[in-house]
């Protein structure tokens, strides 16, 4: 469980200067602290060959290591954990001013809303090139790669195997802290979103049917969105051993909508009132889609005891900053059968897709509220919603699936995709979004895409 240590703030202020204008004020902030011990280090999915003339290699021969890079060493358990950090700082504040226009019950809302949040974290793991480096012999920020001798001088081993631990500065199979510096990375990553809000909202009575008054409300809303990530060199390089990494993105957009509702009685006698809703909305986004959305409804009543409703409408909801502009990893159990079947974690990476279009629902509903009793009540309620261009990702068992169904419908054995003994035809039936190592035949890690 990680500490945590939050701080919070939230104010509102209000004063009525007359009957035509009363003034809101809203200020909020939050400041969230969270520090906690993992994994001495993450997992190492890359599979690397250990050379058999590693001095700390027991075997001499060359052998495939799984294993966490930093391990709990010597000291007591739990003592090599790695503390990462997430720091939130999270601001809010309205502006508004609401009041009578003074004629026929219309009123007015205009209000201002901004909001800010800034995320930083830490994610320790290790830089995946130089630990390869320092497998081979070359590791330590000295270390000349292109003249340099591995293990001699300057250029230094890191050692995974257990004699590292008992091994004494000066042995072959121990691990200088310039060595352990070398392969580490901190992985600092600072996020900031932004929100600026613009509403401004008109309500009242437009003129009077049999039945009662209609009622309308319009308005206009501006949406300034803005997201900003800046990742660490290392993650910037997808260079990580476990996280892999991404890059770093700066995305915003405007959106610009327009709305009105109308609210019409359109009869109320003997028989029961009968109450039309109608809307619409339009949103603009400068990022180069719009939509108009529709919404009717109807509502019966016949005193207390039944109500009939029902409604019709379509809506959207438009991809967002995140996915249209940002790769994401994440870490899956993943499953695959040429290698043995055995479950591995993979990270599968999502591209971000700037063509992603909204997502487009046209949803209804019907229902009744009936009071035979006067303790007894029953509402039922029947909805359906149908989509369009949903916004979904790839499943990367799914596609390492696939590509294991054809191997196997052609007769393909892992032989047949490893070096030097891979068979072309084989290999020609393995997917690039699987990328797999090109000896071991091993999946590595998964791409996969965002659509509609």
């Amino acid at each position: 469980m990680p500490e945590e240590t939050r701080t919070q703030f939230y104010t509102v202020m209000e004063h009525d200067v007359s009957d035509y204008l009363a003034l809101r004020g809203e200020f909020g902030y939050t400041k969230l602290d969270i520090q906690g011990g993992y994994s001495p280090s993450f997992p190492n999915l890359s599979f690397p060959v250990i050379g058999g003339d590693h001095p700390g290699n027991p075997w001499g021969v060359p052998v495939v290591g799984r294993f966490r890079v930093f391990g709990d060493g010597l000291g007591a358990p739990g003592s090599g954990r790695v503390l990462n950090t997430a720091d939130h700082e999270t601001f809010r504040y309205v502006l508004a001013g609401s009041g009578s226009m003074g004629f026929s019950n219309w009123t007015y809302d205009a209000s201002y809303t901004r909001s800010r949040n800034d995320l930083n974290t830490t994610a320790g793991d290790q830089s995946l090139s130089r630990l390869n480096l320092a497998l081979a012999g070359f590791g330590g920020r000295s270390c000349d790669v292109l003249n340099g001798t591995a293990g001699v001088g300057d250029c230094l081993y890191y050692n995974p195997f257990a004699n590292a631990l008992s091994a004494s500065p000066g042995d072959a199979q121990y691990n200088t802290p310039d060595v352990l510096a070398y392969v580490d990375s901190v992985n600092p990553t600072d996020y900031r979103s932004e929100l600026n809000v613009w509403d401004l909202i008109f309500t009242g009575d437009l003129f009077d049917l049999p039945a009662g008054t209609v009622g309308m409300a319009v308005g206009y809303q501006r949406r300034e969105e803005k997201r900003k990530q800046d990742n660490s060199d290392d993650a910037n390089a997808k260079d990580l051993v476990f996280l892999i990494g991404d890059f770093d993105s700066n995305a915003s957009r405007d959106v610009d909508a327009y709305f009105a509702e109308v609210l019409v009685p359109v009869f109320d006698n003997d028989v029961g009132s009968l109450e039309a809703q109608l809307a619409v909305r339009y949103e603009d986004y400068t990022s180069g889609f719009d939509s108009t959305d529709p919404k009717f409804g109807l509502l019966f009543q016949r005193g207390e005891w039944l109500a009939l409703r029902g409604t019709w409408g379509t809506s959207f909801r438009a991809p967002t900053l995140f996915q249209q502009n940002v790769s994401d990893t994440s870490l899956n159990q993943t499953s695959d059968a040429i290698t043995g079947g055995g479950a591995t974690f993979l990270g599968w990476t999502a591209s971000p897709n700037p063509e992603l279009q909204p997502e487009d629902a046209t949803t209804y509903n019907i229902g009744f509220t009936i009071s035979p009793l006067d303790n007894l009540t029953i509402s039922v309620d029947y909805y359906n919603t149908e989509y369009e261009d949903r916004i979904v990702q790839e499943s990367g068992q799914d596609l390492i699936q696939a590509e294991n169904d054809a191997l196997a419908g052609a007769g393909c054995v892992l032989a047949d995709i490893q070096a030097p003994t891979a068979d072309p035809a084989c290999v020609a039936l393995l997917n690039s979004q699987v990328i797999r190592d090109p000896v071991l035949g091993v999946p590595l890690r998964i791409n996969v895409n965002r659509f509609n």
